[in-house]
């Protein structure tokens, strides 16, 4: 019988191996790097996240002048409320001197 050695040497073997294997790991390296690269977002994906991302932006901005006429019109009934009782206090002492007047007055008229 004769054996594989004599057909093919067993470098020979080896070598077929090797070259058969770096053509292998090229092609899966190349293969994977693609798919590295196919798996970014897409031009669709970055704009929605771009307008995502302005109408968050606008919607604080929506908040924070909503917030500030609040303020201001909270500002604005308070000086209003300080205002009318500030003139209701005016008033009440008009009011009490005249009554002081008036009673003094009928005094003066009874004596």
């Amino acid at each position: 019988m004769i054996g594989i050695k004599t057909f093919l040497p067993l470098h020979q073997i080896t070598q077929s191996i090797k070259t058969d294997m770096k053509k292998t790991l090229l092609f899966v390296s190349i293969a994977g790097m693609a798919c590295l690269v196919a798996c970014g977002p897409s031009a669709e994906q970055k704009a929605a996240a771009e307008k995502a991302k302005s109408d968050s932006v606008a919607a604080v901005q929506r908040a924070d002048s909503m917030a500030m006429a609040s303020k201001k019109q909270h500002m604005d009934d308070s000086i209003k409320a300080a205002s009318m009782k500030a003139d209701s206090t005016t008033s009440t002492t008009t009011e009490t001197k005249e009554t002081t007047k008036t009673k003094e007055t009928s005094k003066e008229k009874t004596k």
